[in-house]
């Protein structure tokens, strides 16, 4: 029979005994089978075997790997491709995939009332940013002062402005001739771009014109500008390229 033994003095202790009855040590609890087997008598050379010599199984414990690490510069290295592939293929799947994160962005770009002095124009710079794309500038005007009420709109690109200002003839996005009136509606190419929208009243010598406008920029956006130029001045149809210096 099995019995309890004190760890400190040796003596038998019935089973559940938490103190030494013979020195009064404590009896500390044992995992199942860690107890101190005491000999039944007339059996010889029986072991006496005590937790404290008991070898503890190892505890396994998984190893830290460097797979998370990999992964991670997997993704980082990955990352700018994807967004490359995705802002310059002409493939269908990346089509969808700007569609997915694709915003629509409205601004007014001039104000609602707009004087222009006789035998002058007044000019409306915007900006396009380099992100959008399906950019359309439109909305109406309305001219009021003298007999005709009349005014000329155009939409001009940066460069071609500078040329009508010197009087040449140059391509316009939109021209409404000489009108009371009008819509406006001019598609401008996608990507960063810098445009003039200009109320002309230079054939009236002596009349100004009040116009009423409601006139918007309107277009689509996914990437982030400041992406955008990292992957215009970073990344080639081949790779990572490098700045001249």
């Amino acid at each position: 029979m099995e019995a309890l033994a004190c760890t400190n003095c040796g003596a038998n202790l019935p089973e559940g005994s938490q103190f030494c009855l013979k020195c009064g040590q404590a009896i500390q609890d044992t995992e199942p089978g860690a107890a101190i087997e005491v000999p039944e008598a007339g059996i010889p050379h029986a072991v006496v075997v005590s937790s404290r010599t008991l070898p503890r199984a190892p505890v396994w414990r998984p190893q830290q790997g460097k797979r998370p690490r990999f992964f991670f510069w997997l993704l980082v290295f990955l990352l700018p491709l994807a967004i490359w592939w995705t802002a310059s293929s002409d493939m269908p799947a990346a089509q969808q995939v700007r569609n997915l994160f694709t915003t629509s962005e409205t601004e007014a770009i001039i104000p609602a009332s707009i004087p222009v002095n006789p035998h002058s124009f007044a000019a409306y710079k915007f900006t396009v940013p380099a992100s959008a794309s399906n950019v359309v500038l439109s909305g109406q005007f309305k001219a009021a002062g003298g007999p005709a009420n009349d005014v000329e709109v155009h939409v001009l690109a940066d460069a071609a402005f500078a040329e009508w200002q010197s009087g040449y003839s140059t391509s316009t996005y939109y021209s409404s001739g000489r009108v009371s009136q009008g819509d406006i509606n001019a598609a401008l190419p996608p990507g960063a771009g810098s445009y003039y929208i200009v109320f002309n009243n230079k054939f009236s010598p002596r009349i100004a014109k009040a116009v009423q406008t409601d006139v918007n920029l309107r277009y689509n956006r996914w990437l982030p500008d400041w992406m955008l130029k990292i992957k215009e001045q970073f990344w080639t149809p081949f790779g990572l390229a490098v700045p001249s210096g």
